[in-house]
Order: structure tokens, then sequence, then C-alpha cells
């Protein structure tokens, strides 16, 4: 019983939780690559991972299928989070 209370828990959270769109202030746009970039460079690493959770709800790897060296991006799935405008 405990578990399916704390699932609905979180799902009902999940639902609250409101994004501060603020985050994207000077990276979005059409100069985003030069902004991050900067970042970057800033090894501003708070601000970049802040983007990354306002933008995405998971990023999965899945593990390997073939044997050797390499990485195979096909194994990562990305989950956006849903947008949240109501700010």
């Amino acid at each position: 019983m405990r578990a399916v209370v704390l699932k609905r828990m979180k799902e009902r959270q999940r639902k609250t939780v409101k994004r501060p769109i603020v985050v994207l202030e000077g990276i979005a746009g059409p100069d985003a690559e030069t902004s991050w970039e900067r970042l970057e460079e800033a090894e501003d690493y708070a601000r970049m991972n802040a983007i990354y959770r306002f933008l995405f709800a998971a990023v999965i790897v899945r593990p390997p299928t073939q044997k050797g060296r390499g990485f195979g991006t096909g194994r990562v799935d990305i989950r956006p989070n849903p947008p949240d405008w109501s700010e």
C-alpha cells in the first residue's frame, strides 16, 4: 500500500513543480551555440546543469548490444520535460 501512495505522491508532485524559465535567458535563440560555448569556457557547470534539468526529464543510456570500443548513440533515449509555459 505504501508503494502505491508514494507513486501517487510523486506523480502529483511532478504536476505541481514549476521550472523557472528564467534559466534559459541569454542562452536560447539564434546565438544559443555561442552562448553555450561561453558557459563552457567560464566553466559555469551549475548553470549548464540547470539548463539540462529544465529541458530534460531523463537521459537513459541502455546497455551496449555489441562488444568492442566506441559508444553507440542509438542506445541513448532522451525524455524531454513537458512544456510549462504557465509562468
